[in-house]
């Protein structure tokens, strides 16, 4: 796991990067929610994973606020599955799911 720059580098700034970035991979957002908001708990999110993982690597406890978050989102329902998701077979060969 590499370390953070000194300097983070802010790949996903604004909200529009956010919509960019959703229209290349496919994914739309939500109606009703604003784009900002999106952000800054993928940003939280993010800061949140990244605590973690730097406790395990690094030898010390994460912050209980970013165990709470990553605990509160796993307890949720995933999304469904889009018809057009692919999954990787033991082969290593992608098939479309339902196929």
């Amino acid at each position: 796991m590499g370390r953070r720059l000194e300097v983070p580098v802010q790949h996903m700034g604004d909200a529009a990067r956010l919509r960019a970035w959703c229209r290349g991979v496919g994914a739309r957002l939500e109606g009703g929610y604003e784009p900002q908001d999106i952000l800054d708990s993928l940003h939280a999110l993010r800061a949140a994973a990244h605590d973690i993982a730097s406790a395990v690597h690094d030898a010390h406890r994460p912050q209980q606020e970013s165990v709470d978050l990553v605990n509160l989102l796993a307890a949720a329902e995933p999304p469904a599955r889009p018809h057009w998701s692919r999954r990787l077979t033991a082969g290593g060969r992608r098939r479309e799911a339902g196929r």
